[in-house]
């Protein structure tokens, strides 16, 4: 028997081959639409952390302000010298940890600092809670070596006698020289916490009394507690860069496809005495891959909402939307099938 094939039938296989094997480009309108929801989210989160640090600032400087009204009385005796200098509190009960390093002599005036000083914790509790889990830590750092700290830390552990606490950026990127502004500003740039909590970015400001900058409060934030909020199994094709091209979040497993060694967690075998930040090569437009730092060119600097680039015979289909204010892009990586 001779079966006829109806003309009809053998175009539509043909288009229907065609069809499977085209990779249409996905609608950007629509991807922008879903990456700026998920900007809008990060904007608002950061502008309340940015605003809590200014309320920390008014607070500090009232402490200041008004620091002859308050009588430490029986708190004083929670507080401990050891022989190598340091001040310290050794037992957690529920509130800051205070490191003193001896860097500068811990007079009678230092302490008294230390004790009218204490209500930061309430402050520091409040502000915790409030922002959980996004906001790990918070803290004082005062000009002279005095570290107070939310949630408590073995500061033992974390800190050297006599460790100089205003080198580290969390400090000196508040000063006058650095911020003659005197506002809030972000350490965008990941870098390792020296209190032990891995990489994190933070939001600082200078306290002043009397024209005399007497310390920096700060908030932090790690890395990973901002892939716990953000990114989700649907969204673990997205990443976060910082203005200068660095990357401050992304999937782990895919950091590889942009030829980007896996973000490690730091191993904290001995304290940190300098600012350690992420390496130049998480920055992508600076990568060693020319197509692949030409691709995030257009995006960041050229202002292009989307590209395309081909990695190792692989392409992707690359979408950017900026965050207003904290001038991050948020960029989703399709792949081609």
């Amino acid at each position: 028997m001779r079966f006829r094939t109806c003309p009809g039938f053998i175009l539509l296989i043909i288009l229907f081959s065609l069809s499977s094997c085209h990779f249409s480009k996905p609608d950007v309108d629509k991807e922008l639409a879903g990456l700026q929801k998920t900007g809008d989210i990060i904007q608002n989160d950061f502008q309340n952390i940015i605003k809590e640090t200014k309320n920390l600032v008014y607070f500090t400087e009232s402490l200041y302000r008004f620091h002859y009204n308050y009588y430490p009385g029986k708190d004083t005796l929670k507080y401990e010298l050891k022989p190598n200098g340091i001040f310290y509190n050794p037992t957690d009960d529920g509130g800051s940890a205070v490191f003193v390093s001896g860097h500068y002599p811990v007079t009678k005036n230092l302490k008294d600092i230390v004790y009218f000083t204490a209500p930061l914790d309430s402050f520091f509790i409040k502000d915790i809670k409030k922002n959980s889990p996004l906001i790990t830590q918070a803290h004082f750092n005062e000009r002279h070596s005095y570290l107070r700290i939310y949630p408590y830390i073995d500061v033992l552990n974390q800190f050297d006698p006599k460790q100089n606490i205003i080198a580290y950026n969390l400090y000196f990127l508040a000063d006058n020289e650095h911020n003659p502004s005197k506002k809030a500003v972000m350490i965008d740039h990941p870098y390792v916490d020296p209190a032990g909590r891995g990489w994190i970015i933070s939001s600082i400001a200078p306290v002043y009394n009397k024209h005399i900058l007497e310390g920096v409060v700060g908030i932090d934030i790690t890395i990973e507690s901002m892939k716990k909020k953000y990114m989700s199994a649907t969204s673990s094709d997205i990443m976060l860069l910082d203005s200068s091209g660095v990357v401050i979040m992304i999937d782990e497993q895919k950091a590889g496809i942009f030829e980007m060694p896996h973000i490690k967690s730091h191993k904290y075998l001995e304290s940190i005495k300098s600012n350690e930040y992420i390496g130049d090569e998480y920055n992508l437009l600076s990568s060693k891959n020319k197509t692949i730092r030409d691709a995030f060119t257009e995006l960041m600097r050229d202002k292009k909402t989307s590209t395309e680039v081909t990695i190792e015979d692989n392409k992707y289909f690359l979408i950017s939307y900026m965050i207003p204010g904290l001038n991050w892009y948020i960029v989703k990586f399709i792949k081609e099938n």
